[in-house]
């Protein structure tokens, strides 16, 4: 019994740590807008819209407005500048910022993001999965090779390219198998192994 209540209350903390995350953003941001509404509703007349305060409509649609203001700025192009170099400094400033944004744009389905290409490394009696990082001016391959169960540390390896094989899986699965020590490697490798 006492193993049941522990595990289910570290679950409940696990399942709610990104909902309080995204409602202690949406409640700062939903403030700033009330701060902005305010003196917008002591002009108008109507204290309230089918019993909800005028102020709260005004704040949630000024917050609407915002995110559309938003999403048009960023697709300008000197919008996307800056966002390059802001990612840049926050690249070099952050342990971890390029990890943490693969794995958001996954779940978000984002395919604008750089995503770490999974491949499979032959090493000397086995094969370990890592992510192509990069490619190096004298045609080595730089690997990063997750651990198990935390697939953000690990180690960054150099290899020939004719030890690198391209995995069909997408970077999600392979962070997904990592996390739960490697179960459900097995599709993710290819057919041949």
């Amino acid at each position: 019994m006492k193993k049941f209540i522990t595990t289910t209350a570290i679950g409940g903390v696990l399942f709610l740590i990104p909902l309080v995350f995204v409602a202690v953003i949406l409640g700062k941001a939903y403030s700033i807008m009330m701060l902005v509404a305010e003196p917008i509703n002591k002009i108008i007349p109507i204290d309230s819209v089918a019993g909800i305060g005028l102020v709260n409509i005004l704040a949630l649609i000024l917050l609407l407005l915002v995110c559309v203001l938003a999403g048009v700025i960023a697709q300008s192009a000197p919008a996307r500048v800056l966002y390059r170099k802001l990612d840049a400094v926050l690249l070099e400033l952050i342990p971890g910022y390029a990890w943490n944004k693969t794995v958001l744009a996954g779940l978000a389905g984002d395919e604008r993001v750089e995503q770490f290409k999974p491949v499979l490394v032959r090493l000397d009696d086995m094969q370990q999965v890592g992510f192509e990082i990069e490619r190096t001016p004298g045609d080595l391959v730089v690997v990063f090779m997750p651990g198990a169960p935390d697939a953000r540390s690990g180690s960054v390896a150099y290899f020939t390219p004719d030890r690198v094989q391209a995995l069909d899986a997408d970077f999600l699965a392979i962070h997904k198998s990592m996390q739960h020590m490697g179960k459900g490697a097995a599709r993710l490798l290819p057919p041949n192994l």
